[in-house]
């Protein structure tokens, strides 16, 4: 027995020597230094007992070794693989593939869907998954037989890769999932296969639907066995991978068993998958008992300690390790764990082979208390404040999260005994403050009771003014505000923050902000909603009082005589007077001379800048003196200026039309209103004929206004019907017409004749316009 021992474990070293060979001097499918490599070279023999197998306590049927999948045309789904200068996490081993072996280096810039008709799935993994039959392709299938010689107990290491994990720039169906297994039975066995590819702890196959990370385009399960998702200087061309996963399975030393280790494309031949089996990894196991971590809520307690037991019968040296460093000094079968990690331990048996065991230890931080004291307020004003406590979980634990129980107390002792915990505490105001404990408790490790306190922190105060007022300056009815304008005359500093409500209730509930920019039309009441720096939440009341501006109906514009003086009156009745000019107060001034004036009247509140002209009068000027018949025109300039009028010695009259004058010389007088300069003029009425009988019988036989030489600039001109002028008046003809044009005597009907002249030292033009009835016998 001891000589067949000896000569196994000459033969495995000798064919490791010789593969070390063949991987120095046979060239390789190589991509740059930051990719894996891969080899499709090696003998299914090779693949298992130079790279898969790790233990001489193993032994390998070489007969029974098959390795088949897709091998055609330079594409094959199967061979070897080495991270080379890549930082994949293995460092070699066998890749079984559902498509091109070659495709699966990296970068992850392609996708892998190669596919073939001929290239069939397997019946086994359909069983072992509970996959419809006949629904898996492209399956890739490496089984042999093996006897475990010493151990109860062999392990594996391994990855599982695929295109179907799916990023979020990805398209594709969440539903589909490639199929593995780790399949293995008795030899010969009647039995189904025991599939021992299973997510750790529970009896769960391992596949894209079972293991998934966040920040993928499906949902997250078991996140914490993936890895990553690749992007494009990945080692590999694969979407995504899992982290290093164990495959164990319980065996009876000396009996021969079947493994099956088979992966294929389930429901079709597209989106690859792989998985990467670990060098040297295939060999015996000593149970060092469940990983203790802290998402199986196994982990242990701050300062413990934990004693690991890796005895064998056969043993004749013990190595351990923690994190891959050796242990110095550790050598015994037990080893008494204080610190997390990863620990192994390397067993040499009395038959020089080599058995392994391995667990991860974690440990619960202690809980991290980074605050006891809160700082509160009266969110509602209400003068008592209900604190939902759970709501302070964060902030008083450092890093908090489910794994860590935080309960709530009265009393120190009921926290001690873990007894009438709270959740909500209540602080009554005027009370300032209020201290509670809280129990932190990792699991169950030795709980942290501390106190807490909640202390009222000072409220925001403002000052209390009378009623803000409002003037409607335009007098429109309505005035534009802004409630930010007024806040300032009432917080004592600048807010932190600031809110305006409509009314008390909203202001302390906090709800139904409105805007800062309001109209009023009417006296009205706003609140708001203010803090200042490391303060409570107050609030104040705006309140305005809306007036219309009062204008004075007394004060008006005045027109006063060159070179005098009048007085301005605002009128009674106002709160106060402002004279801009010259600073008096009064509601009346005296002495005031031509000029634009301006006058600010106060009236409950409001300012009204009232302005008043004081003009001069203008002297009239007399333009001229329209004469029809005994009715008398006086036409002057800016007429519009509420000239009087007076003819002789008669009164003064805001009409400029004068009736029934009579014949002769007249005076004509103007003024204006404000009994400035008067101007006078004189003009005369001459006596105007309206029948003439040119028969030489010295009755009417001429038409007379030889008077006119006595007048400047005089006109006298006669026309006929047509409009045709057929005489006129001039000093040669003394204005004397004898009923003749151009010597001969005008026939007997109606004429018409204008006069028109200046009266001496005057520029006025009187006119007067009759009609003549000239009549021959």
């Amino acid at each position: 027995m001891l000589y067949n021992l000896l000569h196994q474990f000459i033969l495995l070293i000798t064919k490791k020597i010789i593969m070390l060979i063949l991987v120095l001097f046979i060239g390789y499918h190589k991509s740059s230094g930051q990719y894996i490599h891969v080899k499709n070279d090696f003998t299914p023999i090779q693949l298992v007992k130079d790279i898969f197998l790790g233990s001489s306590c193993i032994d390998i049927d070489e007969e029974s070794i098959r390795l088949t999948g897709y091998n055609s045309d330079n594409t094959i789904s199967y061979g070897y693989f080495e991270k080379g200068k890549s930082n994949f996490p293995l460092e070699s081993g066998i890749l079984l593939t559902t498509g091109n072996l070659n495709a699966a280096v990296g970068p992850n810039t392609t996708l892998q869907s190669f596919t073939n008709s001929d290239w069939k799935g397997d019946k086994d993994l359909e069983e072992a998954l509970n996959l419809t039959t006949n629904t898996t392709y492209n399956a890739t299938i490496l089984s042999f037989d093996f006897t475990s010689i010493e151990n109860d107990q062999i392990i594996f290491e391994y990855i599982f890769a695929s295109e179907q994990y799916l990023r979020t720039s990805n398209e594709g169906n969440c539903g589909y999932t490639d199929g593995f297994a780790f399949l293995i039975k008795e030899h010969n066995s009647p039995n189904d296969y025991l599939n021992i590819a299973l997510i750790p702890g529970t009896n769960i196959p391992v596949s894209v639907n079972t293991i998934f990370g966040t920040g993928g385009l499906c949902t997250p399960v078991n996140s914490q066995y993936f890895s990553q998702f690749n992007f494009n200087n990945s080692p590999t061309n694969f979407n995504g991978e899992t982290v290093i996963l164990n495959a164990i399975a319980n065996v009876t030393p000396g009996k021969k068993y079947t493994i099956k280790l088979v992966i294929a494309d389930q429901g079709n031949g597209l989106y690859d998958s792989g998985v990467f089996l670990k060098a040297g990894s295939f060999s015996n196991s000593i149970n060092l008992g469940k990983d203790l971590t802290i998402t199986e809520g196994t982990a242990l307690c701050e300062d413990e300690t934990y004693q690991l037991n890796a005895y064998h019968e056969n043993a004749i040296n013990y190595k351990w390790f923690r994190n891959g460093q050796q242990i110095a000094s550790a050598n015994a079968s037990t080893y008494l764990v204080h610190q997390p990690g990863k620990y192994d331990v390397e067993i040499e048996l009395a038959t020089s082979c080599i058995i392994k065991g391995s667990i991860i230890i974690e440990y619960h931080s202690s809980p991290i208390i980074k605050n006891t004291s809160f700082y509160i307020c009266d969110e509602d004003l209400d003068n008592k404040i209900n604190i939902h406590l759970l709501q302070y979980n964060n902030q008083i634990l450092e890093g908090y999260n489910n794994t860590i129980n935080i309960q709530y107390f009265n009393t120190y002792l009921e926290a001690q005994q873990n007894i009438n915990s709270i959740e909500y505490l209540e602080l009554l105001v005027p009370d300032l403050s209020k201290n509670i404990y809280v129990r932190l408790q990792n699991q169950n490790c030795l709980p942290i009771i501390e106190p807490l306190f909640f202390i009222l922190q000072e409220l925001s105060t403002s000052n209390s003014v009378n009623p803000f007022i409002i003037c409607d300056e335009n007098m429109d009815g309505s005035e534009y505000i802004d409630l930010t304008n007024y806040t300032s005359f009432i917080l004592n500093e600048n807010p932190e923050s600031l809110k305006f409500f409509a009314s008390e209730n909203d202001a302390k509930l906090n709800k139904n902000e409105i805007s800062e920019q309001q109209i009023l039309t009417q006296n009205s009441t706003f609140f708001f909603r203010y803090s200042y720096l490391n303060k409570c939440e107050n609030i104040a009341i705006l309140n305005f009082h809306f007036k219309t501006i009062k204008k004075s109906e007394v004060l008006k514009d005045q027109t006063i005589c060159q070179n005098s003086t009048t007085s301005l009156d605002a009128g009674e009745g106002y709160d106060s007077y402002f004279w801009f000019h010259s600073g008096e107060t009064t509601s009346k001034i005296e002495n005031v001379p031509i000029g634009v004036y301006q006058v600010r009247l106060e009236f409950e509140g409001c300012f009204y800048i009232q302005e008043v002209v004081v003009s001069e009068s203008e002297n009239p000027i007399i333009e001229n003196i329209l004469i029809r018949g005994n009715t008398v025109t006086i036409n002057v300039t800016n007429a519009d200026n509420n000239f009087l009028y007076a003819l002789d010695n008669g009164p003064f009259q805001s009409s400029n039309v004068f009736y029934n004058v009579t014949i002769g010389k007249h005076t004509i007088h103007v003024k204006s209103s404000t009994e400035c300069t008067i101007i006078s003029q004189e003009f005369s009425i001459i006596e105007f004929l309206n029948f003439i009988s040119p028969n030489q019988d010295g009755i009417n036989d001429f038409l007379n206004f030889s008077q006119l030489k006595e007048k400047n600039n005089p006109i006298f001109k006669i026309y006929n019907r047509l409009g045709e002028i057929i005489f006129e008046g001039s000093l040669f003809n003394n204005f004397i017409w004898d009923g003749t044009f151009r010597g001969k005597k005008v026939s007997s009907g109606t004429y018409w004749y204008t006069i028109e002249w200046k009266e001496i030292g005057s520029e006025e033009i009187i006119s007067q316009h009759h009609w003549i009835l000239l009549k021959r016998k």
